[in-house]
């Protein structure tokens, strides 16, 4: 239990440290979006990201990576899954973005 606590605690410590406001993961800048966020959704909505649950037109735009980032309703314990829309490939998939902590019950 004691390494559990360990864990989490470095992680929220290190999420804490590394997280910006110029962090280029959540950019918000679509100046350069070569598609439309209603296209993106468009792709997402007809992806392997339905297979899991549903997807939520809610989005961010990484102008680093070129990819739209929808939130979705997937539950599963231990992450915060969503879908990754790349404008390049024009493909969607899950990315579970997980903590990797193991739950005990």
């Amino acid at each position: 239990m004691k390494k559990i606590v360990i864990l989490a605690l470095a992680a929220l410590l290190f999420t804490a440290c590394t997280s910006t406001a110029d962090d280029p993961v959540e950019s918000e800048d679509r100046t350069n979006a070569t598609m439309t966020q209603d296209e993106a959704y468009e792709i997402a909505s007809n992806s392997p990201c339905m297979d899991e649950g549903n997807v939520i037109n809610e989005a961010y735009y990484n102008d680093f990576t070129k990819t739209w980032w929808f939130e979705t309703d997937i539950d599963k314990p231990g992450c915060n899954p969503e879908c990754m829309v790349s404008e390049d490939a024009k493909t969607a998939e899950i990315n579970w973005m997980c903590t990797g902590l193991i739950i005990e019950e």
